[in-house]
């Protein structure tokens, strides 16, 4: 839920099962491609997609709000074996004002690096996982 006044909406996250199929795949794990388990934790027998522990909303840019621009920002970044985030990449950026793109960019990694995870695991063990969210910045 948006706090009052944030300007900022929830950010959507989204695991690329593909990458969570190809990681199992790699490891080579007996039954990777079974039926879905009923816990929405595990991804395959034995593993587990991250869970988020904390979540730090980006920073609305203060000329962007004084300007009432808007955007958006998709960012894949990687859940590694400790559960920071890490190698944040931006997938597409969009802003009524492209002027302030890098802005709502650089907002939005600064935030998605202050996430915290309990790694995913295969076989209890952790391992990296990446996945993709999109950021709202909408007045």
């Amino acid at each position: 839920m948006t706090s009052p006044g944030s300007g900022v909406r929830p950010c959507r996250v989204a695991w690329q099962p593909v990458t969570i199929v190809m990681l199992i795949a790699v490891l080579l794990l007996p039954g990777a491609f079974a039926a879905p388990s009923p816990n929405d934790d595990e991804c395959g027998k034995g593993a587990k997609v991250p869970r988020l522990t904390h979540k730090s909303e980006p920073v609305y840019p203060a000329d962007a709000r004084r300007h009432h621009v808007e955007g958006s920002v998709t960012l894949q970044g990687r859940v590694n074996e400790t559960g920071t985030v890490d190698n944040i990449k931006v997938l597409n950026v969009q802003a009524t004002d492209v002027s302030f793109i890098e802005k709502f960019q650089d907002a939005a990694i600064s935030a998605l690096g202050k996430w915290r995870y309990r790694p995913g695991t295969i076989d209890g063990k952790p391992v990296p996982v990446y996945f993709t969210v999109t950021m709202d910045f909408v007045l």
